[in-house]
């Protein structure tokens, strides 16, 4: 085959292809346009909505984290402060025998019922 052949072969004839090319279009071809459109439209909504979910999953998944990094926190300032409530109650106690113990010695040896 001679290069003019193949080019000839890969030439379009406009004429030929316009005489092939229905003038009217008809019910069934509206149809499966509107169809094919719909179509489009559907998966272009279900895409947006899959990524506005995935971005408010993204959204919820960081504050659930933040919130438990400060439950954590809490927690941990929260037996804290338990640990230095009992020592203090320790020392109030501490306090209140010494408290008994001179009022005690102030009386001669008369331990008062109440402080």
């Amino acid at each position: 085959m001679s290069s003019k052949e193949k080019i000839r072969q890969n030439v379009i004839d406009f004429a030929k292809a316009k005489q092939k090319i229905k003038s009217k279009i008809n019910d069934k071809d509206i149809t499966a346009l509107f169809l094919g459109l719909a179509g489009i439209v559907k998966k272009n909504a279900m895409e947006q909505v899959s990524s506005e979910l995935k971005k408010e999953c993204r959204t919820a998944n960081q504050n659930f984290r933040q919130t438990l990094i400060d439950l954590n926190k809490a927690e941990s300032m929260l037996r804290s402060l338990q640990m230095e409530n009992m020592s203090l109650k320790g020392k109030i106690e501490l306090q209140q025998k010494q408290i008994c113990y001179l009022v005690g010695r102030i009386y001669g040896g008369m331990m008062p019922t109440t402080l």
